[in-house]
């Protein structure tokens, strides 16, 4: 009615009301309102240019011109509201991948110190238990032991420590060095004892899954001596075409029927990582076989 009296440029007031029901509303009865709008403001448009008593050629033209104004104006305000889901649907995107990599990131930092702590802690207990029955028997062996229980208290905690910064090992340490490390924190005086065959080029190979290699070795060696009560473990590297084969045998206990602990379970997840493959052998004593790509 304003706009029909006073004949002025408060149209504008019309636009303003087609900019809000487009941007800022999605219900149904929105689209009648933005229908009803648009109608209006046509109508007002006809009846601004042809009321007149008489009718000239640049009413026709104005009227066209305002009308494609309104269609250019109703097709920017719905691609700029498609650009603002779309901009909405890539902001919830980022925050589910951003949820997933932080829980991934959760699960590796407690794999990391399951595997890191668990052997080590393992390891300490056995060598506390020896050092108990060989304290009064043999002082310079009860040293020897305390020593090496400070060595590995040491690692775990620096091993804790790479663990919640998401740290990984240093890449200066070879694959050999690292599996010497765990050995000799693994090795219990005269009840334990661990051989390591690798060659020389395997070790240049399998650096690249150093990481991987070093903690499935550390949880099979936990295995050995804490389940199977084994006092011999071999650990031999050995290549066969473009297979590499890792196999870790024990002269433990064995066990008539094998049961897939977490321990187990963690090694053919890495392993199938690379994809490689496990195989078990438990009658007599235990065999850990791995199977990976050169």
């Amino acid at each position: 009615i304003i706009i029909i009296n006073l004949n002025s440029y408060v149209m504008i007031y019309m636009f303003m009301l087609l900019y809000e029901l487009v941007i800022y509303n999605d219900s149904k009865i929105a689209k009648i309102f933005l229908a009803f709008e648009t109608s209006l403001i046509l109508f007002v448009v006809m009846q601004m240019f042809f009321s007149y008593a008489e009718f000239e050629k640049e009413n026709v033209l104005d009227t066209i011109m305002i009308l494609l104004y309104l269609i250019f104006y109703l097709i920017s305000l719905f691609s700029f509201k498609a650009l603002r889901k779309e901009k909405r649907k890539v902001e919830l995107l980022n925050k589910e991948i951003e949820s997933l990599t932080v829980a991934k990131e959760r699960n590796r930092i407690a794999t990391e110190i399951h595997d890191n702590l668990g052997h080590s802690l393992v390891a300490l207990s056995m060598h506390l238990d020896v050092m108990e029955n060989m304290l009064d028997k043999d002082v310079h062996k009860t040293a020897e032991l305390l020593a090496k229980s400070r060595e590995i208290t040491k690692d775990s905690l620096t091993n804790l420590r790479k663990a919640v910064y998401a740290l990984k090992d240093e890449n200066d340490v070879s694959l050999i060095e690292t599996l010497k490390r765990i050995i000799s924190q693994m090795e219990i005086a005269n009840k334990v004892k661990i051989y390591l065959q690798l060659e020389e080029n395997l070790n240049t190979i399998l650096n690249i899954h150093k990481h991987l290699i070093s903690q499935t070795i550390k949880e099979a060696l936990t295995n050995s001596i804490k389940h199977g009560k084994a006092s011999e473990v071999k650990i031999n590297f050995y290549r066969d075409n473009d297979l590499i084969y890792i196999v870790i045998k024990d002269n433990g206990k064995g066990c008539e029927q094998l049961v897939k602990g977490n321990g187990l379970l963690g090694i053919e997840k890495r392993i199938e990582g690379i994809k490689g493959k496990v195989n078990y052998q438990y009658n007599k004593g235990f065999i850990l076989k791995i199977i990976i790509p050169a």
